[in-house]
């Protein structure tokens, strides 16, 4: 993640509950827990789409009074975008996400990445969150209409069971101490 690639934005998180009357201090217990930092990736998407086109691989470190009480309650974002041109910057890349999350005490970290889409017109990304003790994850998909050049996006799917993540796996675990 060279200086160059990286695109930093803090965005204030508002008091009031969040579209579709979603508040943002919901309960950890769930995956509905990360459905407002899961909209926050959603709106990213939406604004890389307009902006360039392109989604590219994003991750979203979001900051709040953390799981006290088994509650998020989101208050910052600070958005990176991220490139890698080979396993050995990619595994650099997850190093460097890991750190930036415990030094700056992120209490969650959201990955949005575009995926494969079945149809020419059509483009899908993958959600991935992490919080403490829990992982989650969504997809979206969405039809570009040249003509109007307009984007339509389906509805946010939460997915049962998340998939695996290179670069949120473990993140919010305690590495395995030596017992010797």
């Amino acid at each position: 993640m060279s200086k160059q690639n990286k695109q930093r934005h803090s965005i204030p998180s508002p008091s009031v509950p969040a579209a579709g009357g979603i508040e943002k201090k919901v309960p950890l217990g769930t995956q509905e827990a990360f459905r407002p930092v899961f909209e926050r990736a959603l709106d990213v998407a939406r604004s890389k789409l307009y902006g360039s086109g392109v989604i590219d691989p994003t991750v979203l470190f979001v900051y709040g009074k953390g799981p006290k009480d088994r509650e998020l309650e989101e208050s910052t974002t600070k958005v990176v975008s991220i490139r890698w041109k080979d396993e050995f910057q990619k595994e650099a890349i997850r190093v460097r996400i890991r750190e930036k999350a415990e030094r700056e005490g992120a209490s969650a970290v959201v990955l949005l990445a575009p995926t494969e889409a079945s149809e020419p017109h059509e483009g899908r990304f993958l959600i991935s969150g992490a919080m403490t003790d829990m992982a989650a994850d969504a997809s979206v998909t969405y039809t570009v209409d040249k003509e109007n050049r307009t984007f339509v996006f389906s509805e946010l799917t939460l997915h049962d069971e998340p998939a695996r993540n290179f670069f949120l796996e473990g993140l919010f675990t305690a590495p395995d101490s030596d017992t010797r």
